[in-house]
């Protein structure tokens, strides 16, 4: 169960470094390794058999001494002895394979790195689970006669690995490609099945020559974490400046160590910075020249509502003067037919009175 949970965390944490935002100088790369493995142990003296095993993980470059990494593991160790004595036990086995898979976490220690060559020492601790098998592909955890009596199979055990390695960055591309070698060191003499039966002198253990590709997954800007040290470190001595905890001398020490705009001019620049620089120019103009077109979009999508509105408003004014024109009409025709049957009245009054 802790062994899943491990392998949970560390996926994770693949996947999280992965969807990082890229800035300027790699801080995380994610490795791929090939390992070839031999075992030397109860059956074999010596590091004969070779094996392989299968490595992904991933390391912070962003130190100058030591480097954290975690890693995954997956492979498989072998060893056979015909004539190996057991000290005539019912039943044993000669020959095993052992499937393992290996979750650990290191910190490289280096001894030399510039922008091209890293040497290290790269010590880790982990937990390995493992499962030995015969020549026949079957499980020797449930073979008990393979055994002392009531001795039981463990299939976890703590390792710690222990290698050196060496580490080449390509200039233009940021990937790398790497080799190690090492003693896999694990804390278990049960790899081959045989614990108490054999002899306390070949301790299991596995000599790895790894072979590594690196992938960029982070970035970070140096110029800008020095410059976030600075402005921490400025802030800390205006706070003691007003507490009035900062020595004259302290001060005069501050003052001569204020870099002055000639010494600035002066300070090489390297040719990644400059490009770094040029493309952050670049994307700024870009960015400005965007910010612009969408001004000019917005004001002319603006006049056009407004333009609209007032074509909209005009055109609603003329509805309702014509409709006053035409209600005033019908007022003025009402009130002349009021008019002429007045006048068509009188007249038969008139003519009445007369008759």
């Amino acid at each position: 169960m802790i062994f899943r949970i491990l392998i949970v965390s560390f996926l994770v944490f693949v996947a999280q470094i992965a969807f990082a935002q890229e800035k300027s100088l790699v801080d995380i790369y994610l490795q791929v390794s090939g390992t070839a493995n031999s075992y030397k142990g109860d059956l074999s003296p010596s590091y004969q058999k070779w094996s392989s095993a299968f490595h992904i993980g991933a390391f912070s470059d962003q130190h100058r001494w030591f480097n954290p990494t975690a890693s995954l593991s997956i492979g498989n160790l072998v060893g056979q002895s015909a004539n190996y004595d057991y000290l005539n036990p019912p039943r044993t086995n000669t020959f095993f394979k052992t499937n393992f898979v290996q979750f650990s976490l290191g910190l490289r220690l280096n001894a030399v790195k510039n922008d091209f060559l890293t040497f290290y020492l790269n010590p880790n601790i982990g937990i390995m689970r493992f499962t030995p098998r015969d020549i026949r592909h079957q499980k020797l955890a449930n073979q008990a006669e393979t055994r002392a009596l009531g001795e039981t199979l463990p299939t976890t055990a703590f390792v710690i690995p222990v290698s050196v390695g060496v580490m080449y960055k390509f200039k233009a591309s940021k990937l790398a490609i790497g080799a190690e070698v090492g003693l896999l060191n694990p804390m278990s003499d049960y790899l081959d099945n045989i614990g108490k039966l054999g002899s306390t002198s070949a301790r299991d253990n596995s000599l790895q020559v790894k072979l590594s590709v690196y992938a960029p997954l982070t970035k970070y800007d140096a110029e800008e974490e020095r410059r976030k040290q600075e402005e921490k470190k400025e802030r800390r001595q205006e706070w003691l400046r007003k507490q009035g905890l900062l020595k004259e001398s302290q001060q005069k020490g501050e003052n001569k160590t204020q870099p002055t705009p000639k010494n600035i001019e002066k300070k090489k620049t390297t040719p990644t910075q400059l490009k770094n620089q040029k493309a952050k120019e670049k994307a700024e103009k870009e960015k400005q020249n965007k910010a612009k077109e969408r001004t000019k979009t917005l004001e002319k999508n603006k006049k056009e509502s407004e333009k609209k509105k007032q074509e909209t408003a005009k055109n609603k004014q003329k509805l309702q003067e014509k409709k006053q024109k035409e209600a005033e009409k019908r007022k003025q025709e009402v009130e002349k037919r009021k008019k002429k049957a007045e006048q068509e009245k009188r007249k038969k009054q008139t003519k009445k009175k007369k008759s």
